[in-house]
């Protein structure tokens, strides 16, 4: 895969980005799971939420978010995620609702105008807070699927399960590893470009402790065999480990973050795929204070490699992966309030954006103090450049964001594997500057696509993206 050659704005040092902490706006109070969607189709993110109900919060920035719109009040959900269960071409939801003493597995139905009804797969006999889900077309029969772990189903007092779908909406479950606690689960992704769908998982002995982080390669009919990736991490918290293509080689990559306890002090991590779906492990950051923070991967500066982002710190890569910086991005009171971190641009100035729990927006300065130090036009892009999408993977829609340095007639299309032009995101002159373009896939089905941009006189540029339903 061609690595895209990503902008510079105006040589942005380190000590240009963080002359200023990031602004922090709280948004509203949140204590389920969030997603960024372009939910009126305007072109920035909007924020739907499923908490005690379906709630979708409308970007007005810079004024106010619209008042949320509720579609199922009495609706409760501990994790979630979007996917077309029904094969339909709209967006439903899978969903794990519940806590210590019930569960719940199930998905909404999208009836239009975000009107869901819930159905409910299989009541679970006990729940779990840690339990988390993900799907996509794990046995390749053109449906949704679903893995959940840490059930409590049946006899199995933990472990993992594999909900099949049998094309008419009926799931049959499939328990792993029920003498384990399976926890902290990636998204659905293919990480080893064989077709089918995988995903990175830690597990844990209930009494002794975490066992390891390791990949679960499917073999495209509901199986998964699993492979050890960090081995004896004997860890009393762990976070989701967040998948993208960290180095910009066509792969998948992870960061994660562990906290071996007070004994042995924390560890951020990034994963370097092969592209076979074995795993460099490499160590961002060691022996940092106890705090049980999420981690998320970003280009917070611009600069075209991905940095890190843990609680309220940011880790900023100097170019070779291996050598990263910390700096604070706010002086927040942490408290409780990093156990989930997005990255998003919500304000739609092209650079990246973080959003935590609560929900409250840590807005990044990164164009805005190029654009206050020069005024004459040299904080233009000094290159024509696509920017990485993000997320990839990615469900319901994804966003880039195109560097101009001139006017120009700008092409962006979308092309599957076979060559065949599917979508076109942008057609027409545009005037210089970044500019954040989105891919609604609501009409296109699960797997990897190119997207192309083209502007006169010969300037092209091509970036692949995986979209996993």
């Amino acid at each position: 895969m061609l690595r895209i050659s990503l902008f510079l704005l105006m040589c942005l040092l380190p000590g240009i980005l963080f002359a200023q902490l990031w602004s922090d706006t709280f948004l509203f109070a949140s204590s389920g799971p969030f997603y960024t969607i372009d939910y009126d189709q305007d072109g920035d993110l909007d924020i739907l939420r499923l908490s005690s109900g379906v709630y979708v919060h409308e970007n007005r920035l810079p004024d106010d978010w619209i008042p949320s719109l509720n579609s199922i009040p009495e609706f409760w959900s501990t994790d979630s995620e979007p996917g077309d269960v029904e094969s339909d071409g709209d967006l439903d939801w899978i969903y794990y609702a519940g806590g210590v003493t019930y569960g719940a597995i199930g998905w909404l139905e999208n009836l239009g105008n975000w009107e869901f009804e819930v159905h409910v797969i299989s009541e679970l006999e006990d729940g779990s807070n840690r339990t988390m889900i993900s799907g996509g077309d794990i046995d390749n029969d053109g449906d949704i699927d679903i893995v959940l772990t840490q059930t409590s189903t049946g006899s199995a007092s933990y472990g993992m399960s594999i909900w099949t779908q049998e094309n008419n909406g009926t799931f049959t479950e499939t328990i792993i590893g029920d003498s384990l606690m399976y926890k902290n689960l990636s998204r659905l992704a293919d990480l080893n470009d064989d077709g089918n769908l995988d995903f990175i998982i830690n597990q844990a002995h209930p009494w002794l402790g975490m066992i390891g982080l390791s990949v679960a390669l499917g073999d495209g009919e509901g199986g998964f065999t699993m492979q050890v990736i960090i081995p004896d991490l004997h860890d009393t918290f762990a976070s989701e480990p967040k998948l993208g293509d960290f180095d910009f080689d066509g792969d998948l990559d992870f960061v994660f973050y562990h906290d071996e306890n007070q004994h042995y002090g924390e560890k951020v991590l990034w994963g370097e795929n092969d592209g076979a779906g074995n795993f460099t492990v490499h160590v961002v950051e060691n022996n940092l204070d106890p705090s049980r923070k999420a981690v998320e991967m970003l280009d917070c500066d611009n600069d075209g490699d991905m940095d890190i982002a843990y609680g309220p710190l940011l880790f900023i890569n100097e170019g070779d992966n291996l050598t990263f910086t910390e700096t604070l991005y706010t002086d927040i009171d942490p408290g409780y309030i990093f156990d989930h971190l997005v990255a998003a641009d919500i304000d739609n100035d092209g650079d990246t954006d973080l959003l935590n729990e609560e929900v409250r927006w840590f807005e990044n300065p990164t164009i805005d103090l190029a654009v206050d130090e020069e005024q004459d036009g040299s904080s233009l892009p000094s290159e024509f450049a696509l920017h990485p999408a993000y997320p990839n993977p990615f469900n319901a829609s994804t966003t880039l964001h195109l560097a101009l340095p001139h006017p120009a007639e700008v092409t962006v299309r979308v092309y599957n594997v076979m060559g065949q032009h599917v979508a076109t995101i942008a057609d027409g002159s545009m005037p210089a500057g970044v500019h954040p373009l989105t891919l609604d896939a609501s009409t296109l089905t699960s797997g990897i696509y190119f997207i192309h941009a083209s502007a006169p006189p010969g300037l092209d540029q091509m970036q692949k993206v995986m979209l996993v339903r």
